[in-house]
C-alpha cells in the first residue's frame, strides 16, 4: 500500500466543508435547514447531515492509526503521547483563539460555554490550559470530538499492531457502540477498513465497475435511510462512509479525480479549518449583522455571507496549520528524550 495517499487529504477537506455548511446554516440561519426535509430537496439532501463529514473523518483516522500500528515504525507508548500532544497542542490554540475572536464578537460567541468576560486574563488562561490537557470541550463545544477520538486512535493502532482479523474488531465494534462509545466505534471501523485493503479479500471483486457503482449505491440508501440525528444514524454513517472509502481505495479513477496536488496547501489543513471555521463565520456574522439587521434572513446575503467566511476559514487555516505542526513537531522532538522504546523494551522482558 503506498505511504502517500493525497486523495485522503481532500475526502477529509470535503468532509470538513460539509460540516462548515451544516454548522453555518444551523446557527445562522436555521430555517434553511428544513432543505433537507421538505420535498423536493429532501430527495437530494436527507441523510445528508453534518455529522456524515465526521463519520468520515473518524473513519479515515481509524485506518490510518491501524496502518501505524501495522507498520511498527514507532513504539505503542511514543504513538500515544504524540497523539496526546497533537490533540493538547489543537485545544490550546483554539482556546487562545476563540478568547480572541469572543473579544471582537463576544455577543455572538454562543458556541464557547466557558464566560471570558467574567475571567481575568490568567483565570482565562487557566481554563483554556485545563481544558487542553484533558481533552475537553468546556471551552468549545465543537471539540467534542478530541476525547473520543484519541482513544479511538489508540485502540486502532493497537488492533493494526497485533494483526487482529476482521472478525473479533467487528465484535469490538459492536460492543464499543452498544456501550455508548458510538465515535469509538466508528473509528474502529477504519481499522477494518484497512485490515480488508491491507489483505486484499476481496480485491477482485471490487475490480468489477458495476460492483463500486452498486456499493456506493448501497452506501447512500444507508444515509437515506436514517435522515435524523441520533446514535442509531450516526453509527450507520460511518458504515456508509466504510464502504464509500472501500471503493475509493479500488477506484483509480476515484483516487486521480480526489488528487488534487495543486491545492495540496489547502487540503492538508483539514484540522485548522475544522477547528477554525465555526469561530469564524459567528465573528465575522456578528459583525456584519451588527451593522445590517436581519441580512442573514435574505438567501442571496447569506450565500455571500457563508462564501466569504469559507474564504476567510481557508485563509486563515494555512498559517494555523503551520503553527500547530510547528509547535507539534517540537513538542515530539522534547518527547524524543524519554526513552520509551527502551521502557517498552523492559517491560516485555519482565
Amino acid at each position: 500500500m503506498s505511504k502517500r495517499m493525497p486523495y485522503l487529504d481532500s475526502i477529509r477537506f470535503l468532509a470538513c466543508t460539509w460540516v462548515f455548511i451544516n454548522h453555518f446554516f444551523d446557527d445562522m440561519s436555521p430555517m434553511y435547514l428544513m432543505l433537507w426535509k421538505i420535498k423536493p430537496y429532501s430527495y437530494f439532501l436527507g441523510g445528508f447531515i453534518g455529522k456524515v463529514g465526521v463519520a468520515t473523518f473518524a473513519v479515515i483516522l481509524g485506518f490510518l492509526a491501524a496502518k501505524s500500528g501495522a507498520g511498527k515504525s514507532k513504539s505503542f507508548l511514543r504513538y500515544t503521547v504524540n497523539r496526546y500532544i497533537y490533540f493538547l497542542i489543537a485545544g490550546l490554540l483554539a482556546g487562545v483563539l476563540l478568547m480572541c475572536f469572543y473579544k471582537l464578537a463576544p455577543a455572538n460567541m454562543w458556541v464557547m460555554q466557558a464566560d471570558f468576560a467574567s475571567l481575568s486574563l490568567a483565570g482565562a488562561a487557566k481554563l483554556i490550559v485545563s481544558d487542553a490537557i484533558k481533552l475537553g470541550c468546556t471551552i468549545y463545544e465543537t471539540f467534542w470530538f478530541i476525547k473520543p477520538f484519541f482513544y479511538a486512535s489508540i485502540i486502532c493502532f493497537i488492533l493494526g499492531m497485533f494483526d487482529v482479523t476482521i472478525i473479533p474488531m467487528l465484535i469490538l465494534d459492536f460492543i464499543l457502540y452498544t456501550t455508548g462509545q458510538g465515535w469509538i466505534a466508528i473509528c474502529t471501523f477504519g481499522a477494518v477498513l484497512y485490515r480488508l485493503v491491507e489483505s486484499g479479500i476481496l480485491s477482485s471483486f471490487l475490480d468489477k465497475r458495476y460492483i463500486r457503482i452498486i456499493l456506493i449505491a448501497a452506501a447512500v440508501v444507508i444515509l437515506k435511510l436514517f435522515p435524523e440525528e441520533s446514535a442509531v444514524t450516526y453509527y450507520f454513517d460511518g458504515i456508509a462512509c466504510t464502504i464509500f472509502l472501500f471503493v475509493v481505495f479500488h477506484s483509480s479513477f476515484l483516487q486521480k479525480i480526489l488528487t488534487w496536488n495543486k491545492l495540496n496547501a489547502v487540503t492538508k489543513n483539514y484540522m485548522a479549518f475544522l477547528i477554525l471555521h465555526r469561530q469564524v463565520f459567528h465573528a465575522l456574522s456578528a459583525l456584519i449583522n451588527g451593522r445590517f439587521a436581519g441580512i442573514l434572513q435574505n438567501p442571496g446575503w447569506m450565500l455571500a455571507i457563508m462564501l466569504l467566511c469559507y474564504i476567510v476559514t481557508v485563509a486563515l487555516s494555512i498559517p494555523f496549520d503551520y503553527i500547530l505542526n510547528s509547535l507539534y513537531k517540537f513538542a515530539c522532538r522534547v518527547a524524543k528524550l524519554i526513552p520509551f522504546e527502551k521502557l517498552e523494551s523492559r517491560a516485555e522482558v519482565c
